[in-house]
């Protein structure tokens, strides 16, 4: 639900870099859901689930968000409603 207005944001702030990071799901399977949403920033496949580790995700969706000088300034769990979005993006900014 949160993917329109994430490729939104990263279209329209060039200093914005966004990553998707998809956990334990066949490459044909995340090629079809990128395809259905236009995605066009880069879709990390994460078979055994390392990066979800790395960040201790515990549900999906979780949203990161990291400063430009790499600290971890929030993680979101669950889907991000346009208002919470902006909220975080106006916060690492």
């Amino acid at each position: 639900m949160e993917m329109s207005e994430l490729m939104q944001a990263a279209a329209t702030d060039s200093n914005l870099v966004m990553l998707a990071v998809n956990v334990q799901e066949e490459q044909t399977t995340v090629a079809s859901f990128a395809n259905e949403f236009n995605m066009t920033t880069p879709v990390v496949i994460d078979p055994q689930g390392v990066i979800r580790e790395l960040y201790e995700v515990r549900g999906l969706p979780t949203t990161v968000f990291i400063t430009k000088d790499g600290r971890i300034d929030a993680i979101y769990a669950g889907a991000l409603t346009p208002t919470a979005l902006e909220e975080r993006l106006a916060s690492i900014r």
